[in-house]
């Protein structure tokens, strides 16, 4: 009884300890950090996937009399070749959604409460493993919640400005802009709650990898709830 007695309570110690010495602002990334080789590579695969995936949906047929005809080789053959321009145009929206996020960041630390400001800049996955080392998945799932939505909102709003600022920037060839505006503002709020859900039952599933993959099926559970014109708002037209 004596030994477990001891070994709780250097647990405990250790588990202070550490957290002591962790910093409180640990998970900020640098400001120019996302313009570095390995992750402008990073960047550039997710600009991509967001280019190719609407390309391939364009491509495939609703119904095939032909189960084994998948892709209609001549669409995507005409599709592919915008592809070097949306690419291009979709790597410049990442790379200005990052930005700008890492700007919030940098004006949340200067202008916020310090409380708010370190949950503001929480790393989601890396804030879920230490949460279940500490106290299990159960518990770091509940507490995740209150941690993806503080860490969520620069995100999201870094997104919903950039989006915004394209719709602007198309106000002479587009006349519906309130309207996307307010699909573009429910599309990203119900990603935002979405995702948010997403990150804590990926937690409960498995501390950072289910973390990262409830995170994006929550985006995508957005985009099945929605109805289509609010899922990409931003396309109409296009």
């Amino acid at each position: 009884m004596l030994v477990s007695v001891v070994m709780l309570e250097r647990r405990r110690v250790s588990w202070a300890a550490g957290k002591a010495k962790r910093a409180p602002f640990a998970d900020r990334k640098g400001p120019l950090e996302h313009l570095w080789p390995r992750n402008l590579v990073v960047s550039s695969a997710h600009a991509a996937v967001f280019t190719l995936a609407p390309m391939l949906a364009a491509a495939t047929p609703p119904e095939s009399e032909d189960e084994e005809v998948l892709l209609d080789w001549d669409i995507l053959s005409a599709e592919l070749r915008d592809f070097k321009s949306k690419f291009v145009k979709t790597l410049f929206r990442v790379l200005g959604c990052t930005s700008l996020k890492r700007l919030l960041e940098a004006c949340c630390v200067e202008a916020c409460a310090r409380k708010t400001a370190i949950r503001l800049l929480k790393d989601p996955v890396k804030s879920a493993l230490r949460k279940a080392g500490r106290a299990g998945r159960g518990v770091a799932a509940l507490k995740m919640l209150r941690t993806a939505a503080y860490a969520n909102a620069l995100t999201y709003v870094s997104n919903f400005v950039v989006e915004e600022a394209v719709l602007l920037w198309r106000l002479g060839r587009r006349r519906r802009v309130v309207r996307q505006s307010t699909s573009l503002l429910v599309g990203f709020g119900a990603a935002y709650a979405c995702s948010t859900c997403g990150i804590a039952l990926g937690t409960l599933l498995k501390p950072g990898w289910g973390t990262v993959l409830g995170a994006a099926f929550g985006d995508i559970a957005s985009l099945l709830i929605l109805e289509p014109q609010q899922q990409h708002p931003h396309r109409h037209g296009d």
